[in-house]
C-alpha cells in the first residue's frame, strides 16, 4: 500500500504537523512518522515508527524538543518497548541542555543504574569470550 501523509497547518499558515502512515499505522522508512512544530516553526517532537510501534535503530525514537530548538526528553525504543543497552533510554533534560533525568530499560523493564550496568557489562562480557573462543 502507498504512503500517506497528513499535513496540518496553524492558522497563520505555517505548518503545525505532519503524519505518515502506511496501511493505517504510523509508518515512515525514512525519517520520523510524526513531525509537529511550535508555532515559531521549531520543531516540537519527532517519533519514528515502523508499522506501528516506536523504532528506530540506534537512536531516540520519541525527541520532544523546547521551543529554542533544545532537547528536552529523548526515549529509545526496541520493537516498540523502552530499551537501550548503551545508556539509559530516557533522558530528561533542562532548557539550556543539562541532563535533568535519566532512566534505564532493558525491553521494557525499568532498571536502576546498577542493575542495568550488571545487565548490559554481562552481555558485552560474554561475547568478548565467546568472540575469544572462535579465534
Amino acid at each position: 500500500m502507498v504512503q500517506e501523509v497528513e499535513r496540518k497547518y496553524f492558522e497563520d499558515g505555517k505548518i503545525a504537523s505532519e503524519i505518515y502512515y502506511k496501511d493505517g499505522k504510523y509508518h515512515r522508512e525514512d525519517g520520523a512518522a510524526i513531525i509537529e512544530y511550535h508555532k515559531n516553526g521549531q520543531i516540537k517532537r519527532m517519533e519514528y515508527y515502523k508499522e506501528g510501534k516506536y523504532f528506530r535503530e540506534n537512536a531516540p525514537a520519541f525527541i520532544l524538543y523546547y521551543d529554542n530548538g533544545q532537547v528536552e526528553r529523548e526515549e529509545y525504543y526496541k520493537d516498540g518497548k523502552y530499551h537501550r543497552e548503551d545508556g539509559p533510554a530516557i533522558i530528561e533534560y533542562h532548557k539550556d541542555g543539562q541532563v535533568k533525568r535519566e532512566e534505564y530499560y532493558i525491553n521494557n523493564k525499568h532498571l536502576n543504574y546498577r542493575e542495568w550496568l550488571k545487565e548490559t557489562l554481562g552481555k558485552t562480557i560474554q561475547s568478548q569470550i565467546e568472540e575469544e573462543l572462535e579465534l
